[in-house]
């Protein structure tokens, strides 16, 4: 299906405006970022139907057994807005598109956007294309299912994909500082009481 993959191509190279250089590597069951320190899950669905392919501009791709398109794109360093803004630049540069669903959504504790669209990529059959776009604390994390007629199957693989996906939280603020090192010290004893009184008269004068 050249169609699917070109259109995948299209929006992972659109998606890699600047994306993050070191790529995942595998750990616990799925990917970490070494650099970021995100993880996701690989793909379930029966032995076998998704297998790994290099996509430029995709931190990760994978192409199932009917032709879809799975894949996890990385934006860092750009300016950061509204999902449904971010989400907008995976249809740019796409000769037609028509959205059919866009929505709110959380992906790990952060916002994101979910939208459905058919594309028609020059030279190949027409697409439908579900994208899932988080805006994270410093960069933009892209989760992509293409394909001519999305399974059952492969919708259900991409929903898993994207829950899936795990990034550090921010370390919560540092302890509050800590109390005024100890309230001052109670003024240190209270003016010892005016040295003993007067001592008494030296003894009374002599009759």
């Amino acid at each position: 299906m050249r169609g699917v993959h070109a259109t995948a191509f299209a929006l992972a190279a659109t998606a890699a405006l600047a994306a993050c250089a070191s790529g995942p590597e595998r750990a616990d069951g799925g990917f970490r970022d070494p650099t970021r320190g995100w993880w996701i899950a690989e793909p379930k669905a029966p032995p076998g139907y998704w297998k790994r392919e290099q996509v430029d501009g995709a931190e990760l791709a994978w192409r199932g057994a009917a032709g879809e398109q799975l894949a996890l794109s990385v934006r860092c360093g750009i300016p950061l807005a509204a999902p449904a803004v971010l989400a907008r630049h995976l249809r740019i540069g796409l000769a037609a598109s028509h959205l059919r669903e866009g929505r709110e959504v959380e992906v790990d504790g952060r916002p994101g956007w979910l939208q459905v669209f058919d594309a028609a990529p020059a030279g190949g059959p027409p697409v439908v294309v579900r994208a899932v776009t988080r805006v994270g604390e410093a960069c933009v994390e892209d989760f992509l299912l293409v394909a001519s007629a999305p399974s059952p199957l492969a919708e259900d693989a991409f929903t898993a994909f994207w829950h899936s996906f795990r990034s550090p939280k921010p370390a919560a603020a540092s302890a509050k500082p800590a109390a005024a090192s100890a309230k001052p010290a109670a003024a240190s004893a209270k003016p010892a009481a005016a040295s003993a009184k007067p001592a008494a008269a030296s003894d009374r004068s002599a009759p």
